[in-house]
C-alpha cells in the first residue's frame, strides 16, 4: 500500500518480500554502527516482520515504510516512526535509512520531509522526535535541516542518543 509519493520516492507498507532487502541494508557499516542490528536467525526475523505489519500500521496508523524509487520501484531504504520512551515519557520518534549507494543525493531528506507532512497532516500529531546515537554527525545534520532542535542527551540499552525535537505547525 502506497503511503506517500515525493518528487523522486515513493513510501509504503513493508511487505514479507521485502525481508531479504533489508538485511541488504543492514549489511551497511554505517547501519551496523548506529542501529540495532536485525536478527543472525532469518525465521525468526519474518516472523518479527510479519507481526509489525500486522499490527504496527493498523494499531498506530504508523511505522517505518519502505523507501522506493519512483522510477525503478526499488526499495531503497526505511523511514518512518517508532514509539519509544524515555524517563517516563513517551514519544513518536522518526527514523530512516537509505542504502549507501543513494547517499548523498539528498533522497533522505525528501522522505524525512514527507513523513514530517505526514504527521501533521495525516497524524495531526503536535511533536516527533529524533533520537540519534552519539557520533552520528550525518543524522544530526539533517535532523537540524529538517527542523529537530537538540533537546538533551537520552541512554538507553548502554548506549548515549541525542534526543531532537520538532514542533510540527498544525494548519488551523
Amino acid at each position: 500500500m502506497c503511503i506517500m509519493k515525493t518528487e523522486r520516492l515513493f513510501l509504503r507498507e513493508m511487505q514479507m518480500g521485502d525481508l531479504d532487502r533489508l538485511y541488504e541494508l543492514y549489511e551497511d557499516a554505517a547501519a551496523r554502527r548506529y542501529l540495532e542490528p536485525l536478527s543472525e536467525d532469518r525465521a525468526e526475523e519474518a516472523e518479527k516482520l510479519k507481526a509489525y505489519i500486522d499490527v504496527c500500521y493498523s494499531f498506530y496508523g504508523f511505522g517505518y515504510w519502505a523507501v522506493c524509487d519512483r522510477e525503478s520501484g526499488e526499495m531503497i531504504g526505511r523511514c518512518g516512526f517508532r514509539v519509544v520512551g524515555f524517563d517516563g515519557e513517551f514519544m513518536v520518534d522518526t527514523g530512516w535509512l537509505i542504502d549507501a549507494r543513494y547517499r548523498g543525493q539528498g533522497l533522505a531528506e525528501e522522505a524525512v520531509r514527507a513523513v514530517l507532512s505526514f504527521a501533521e497532516e495525516t497524524l495531526e500529531l503536535d511533536e516527533v522526535t529524533a533520537c540519534i546515537e552519539e557520533g552520528n554527525d550525518i543524522s544530526e545534520r539533517l535532523a537540524k535541516r529538517c527542523g529537530f532542535v537538540y533537546d538533551k542527551e537520552v541512554t538507553s540499552s548502554g548506549r548515549l542518543y541525542k534526543l531532537y525535537r520538532k514542533q510540527l505547525d498544525m494548519a488551523s
